[in-house]
C-alpha cells in the first residue's frame, strides 16, 4: 500500500519544521518501510539537505526541456 505524508500547507507551518527534525523523521519512516521517496524542492534549503543526508540512493530527475529555437 502506497502512505503519503503531504508537505505543509501554509508557509507558516513549514517554517516550524527543522532539517534536524525532517532528518529524523526520515531516518524513522526507513525503519518502517522498505522505500521511502521524498520530492523535495530545487533549493538547496535545510530540509532538502537533511533528505539528501538521511538517502542511501539520490535519483536526479530533470524535464526535458525543448530549446527555444524549436518553439514557434
Amino acid at each position: 500500500a502506497l502512505k503519503v505524508l503531504a508537505a505543509p500547507t501554509t508557509f507558516e507551518e513549514a517554517n516550524q519544521i527543522s532539517g534536524e527534525q525532517f532528518g529524523r523523521l526520515v531516518a524513522f519512516l526507513k525503519t518502517m518501510f522498505e522505500y521511502v521517496i521524498v520530492d523535495t524542492s530545487s533549493a538547496l534549503d535545510e530540509i532538502t539537505l537533511a533528505a539528501l543526508d538521511a538517502s542511501d540512493l539520490v535519483v536526479h530527475w530533470l524535464p526535458r526541456i525543448s530549446p527555444l529555437s524549436k518553439m514557434r
